[in-house]
């Protein structure tokens, strides 16, 4: 076998394969790519964030303490004027 023989029956359709596969892995690795673009968007759109979570913590905290106060108000009431229930 000669050297262009070699090349036209080896090289060349190698190199073709090599060249195909190539475009198909970097192909989908774009899509995969996208993909993963698309999944970081709908997550930081869905998801809540940080800053407002510890908003609504706050709120939460507030009214808790809002109503433990009430509550420690009627048990002093109810100490003081000693209903006899």
């Amino acid at each position: 076998m000669t050297w262009m023989e070699w090349v036209q029956l080896i090289a060349i359709p190698a190199f073709g394969f090599m060249s195909l596969w190539c475009w198909r892995l970097m192909t989908q690795i774009d899509k995969v790519a996208s993909n993963l673009n698309e999944y970081k968007l709908a997550v930081a759109k869905e998801y809540a964030s940080v800053t407002y979570l510890k908003d609504v913590e706050q709120r939460l905290v507030h009214q808790l303490e809002q109503m433990n106060s009430k509550l420690d108000r009627l048990v002093k009431y109810e100490m003081r004027n000693g209903d006899g229930q």
